[in-house]
């Protein structure tokens, strides 16, 4: 606990590895263990880590058998799609304006309500709204 108050890391991680501990004392011991990792990282880098930062310094740095029972942790990171689904919504729409074979929807994995009403789909965008040609605004002396 010393250690780590005055910022020796290199001491503290040996004295973690090098003594067995009661179980009892594990999880503050880890934490400990990962507050002092996170903290070096973090003056590495210059910035606070995020989520995927500690992470990474966990899978660098395990948990030294003195303070650890062995238990495995799995990380599942659910990422959705949204633009994959966004797409499938928009094709789905526009086969339903095209008055395609049957309203069955196109995906039945996407998070939309099939039996809700989409709204009508617009015309493309000018990329230049005030203007039909890029170019328009300017006039030319002959």
């Amino acid at each position: 606990m010393v250690a780590f108050h005055r910022g020796n890391f290199k001491e503290l991680y040996r004295l973690l590895e090098s003594h067995t501990f009661s179980p009892h004392n594990h999880t503050k011991l880890q934490n400990l263990w990962l507050k002092a990792h996170y903290m070096e990282a973090e003056r590495l880098r210059g910035r606070p880590l995020g989520a995927v930062g500690k992470y990474r310094v966990r899978r660098k740095f395990p948990l030294p058998r003195t303070i650890w029972d062995g238990e495995e942790t799995s990380y599942c990171f659910k990422v959705s799609n949204w633009f994959k689904n966004r797409r499938q919504r928009d094709r789905q729409a526009e086969h339903k304006d095209s008055g395609g074979a049957g309203d069955k929807p196109l995906d039945s994995s996407t998070d939309d309500d099939s039996d809700a009403p989409h709204p009508p789909a617009l015309p493309p965008q000018p990329l230049y709204p005030l203007y039909e040609h890029p170019l328009a605004h300017l006039q030319y002396h002959t």
